[in-house]
Order: structure tokens, then C-alpha cells, then sequence
């Protein structure tokens, strides 16, 4: 974790983390593929550490991928208030990012605040700001 943080749970993909600035920090590891299994795992964890999450930073690994099941589900879909959720996700690749908001633009369009970055000081500044 790269900020401090209050309390942790680890998934077989993902380290997530509630830090003392009220953000969730969800860091996956360097490989992986993403199946529904695995949203519902993070889904817990997330609500391990806080039942009503708002502010969430998600890390993606240097080389992921999701399955087509897996990207029709959605990993914030059963948040209890989506209109209160922001969600930054950092990739420092430019194409990464423009397609991301494209696919969140027109493909599966989002009911909660969510941007991409290019790296984590500007994602947490933009989360902190919401």
C-alpha cells in the first residue's frame, strides 16, 4: 500500500485497503485475469472494510485482463448508494485510458463518478475533492 492505511484484506487477485483518508485502495497483482468469481470476492472485501464505501482508487497490475462474463458484471453494482461512489483508476497507458473511457462512455455506461489517470497522486487528489 502506498498510503497509510487503517485496515486490510487481501483477495487472489488483489490486495484492498481502507486508508485513514477514508479512500479504499484496491491494488491488483502484476498478472491476472479477472472472472465473475473473483468481482464478487473483491465485492466482499471492499465490504469488509467499510459498508458504505464512497471514495475508491483502483490499481490495476501491469498486465490484466477480464472475462467477457466477468466484464458484464459490474464491481460496484450492489453499492448501497451509487450516486455517492467515485471511482479513479490509474494506468499509465494513454491508450489504456482512452479506450477505459470510451468503454465506460458507450459500451457500459456507469451511475457512479468514475475517471482514469495516469497516476495515483492525481487519482487520490481527484478523489479526495469529491
Amino acid at each position: 500500500m502506498s498510503q497509510e492505511s487503517m485496515t486490510s484484506t487481501n483477495t487472489g487477485l488483489a490486495s484492498i485497503a481502507l486508508q485513514r483518508n477514508g479512500i479504499i485502495e484496491i491494488r491488483f497483482i502484476p498478472e491476472y485475469e479477472i472472472q465473475v468469481e473473483d468481482i464478487v470476492e473483491i465485492q466482499n472485501g471492499i465490504l469488509s472494510l467499510s459498508s458504505s464505501p464512497a471514495k475508491i482508487l483502483v490499481v490495476p497490475g501491469k498486465s490484466g485482463s477480464i472475462s467477457k462474463e466477468a466484464r458484464d458484471k459490474d464491481m460496484f453494482e450492489n453499492h448501497p448508494a451509487p450516486e455517492m461512489l467515485s471511482v479513479a483508476i490509474v494506468s499509465t497507458l494513454l491508450h489504456h485510458r482512452i479506450l477505459g473511457s470510451m468503454y465506460f462512455k458507450y459500451v457500459n455506461k456507469k451511475y457512479y463518478r468514475h475517471r482514469f489517470f495516469k497516476n495515483e497522486t492525481e487519482a487520490r487528489t481527484w478523489l479526495l475533492n469529491q
